[in-house]
């Protein structure tokens, strides 16, 4: 059984295809190296214990009630930088070579609007159900943080059920266009 494509026995495949594993893979390493740098110097930013916290006073201020200059930092940058990573993946997804000239398979567009719906429902869900614990009567930093984490929690089991939806619709032949 081959675990490769079968261009690259007969010899058959574009020079770029073989030509780019070892560059691609190199070219990973290195970004997953440099992704998790960058990732540890903004957590000295952005988390209590983080260095540039621990000396930069300037970080430490008070802007809104208990919300440090570096708890904003850390929020914005986070409601600002997940959708642009959404974006750039749905680019990149549409951008992709395609198999054998069809388009990759995606849920029909009425599902998708369900789908959708649904993964807002969930965000909202998930939120309220993390607005139930006693610690978000404590302070509303605590109200805004289980708001966040519960949206996040919401969304992660959202887009479980998506995947297992895209798959299931696949398997019965499901392709018309919805990303």
């Amino acid at each position: 059984m081959p675990i490769s494509p079968r261009c690259w026995s007969n010899g058959s495949c574009p020079h770029s295809v073989v030509g780019l594993v070892g560059i691609d893979l190199l070219l990973g390493v290195v970004l997953l190296v440099v992704g998790a740098a960058t990732h540890l110097v903004w957590d000295a930013v952005t988390h209590t214990d983080g260095a540039a916290v621990r000396y930069w006073p300037m970080l430490r201020l008070s802007v809104v009630g208990p919300h440090r200059l570096y708890n904003v930092i850390g929020y914005v940058s986070s409601l600002g930088g997940l959708p642009l990573l959404g974006a750039i993946t749905l680019r990149w997804y549409r951008r992709v070579p395609r198999e054998h000239g069809r388009h990759w398979p995606t849920l029909p567009r009425k599902t998708c609007r369900w789908v959708q719906g649904g993964i807002a429902v969930a965000v909202a869900v998930g939120a309220g159900i993390a607005l139930t614990a006693p610690v978000s009567q404590v302070s509303a930093y605590d109200w805004v943080r289980l708001v966040l984490v519960g949206g996040i929690r919401g969304a992660g089991l959202a887009l479980v059920l998506y995947v297992l939806c895209w798959y299931f619709a696949h398997r019965r032949g499901a392709t018309k266009k919805c990303v």
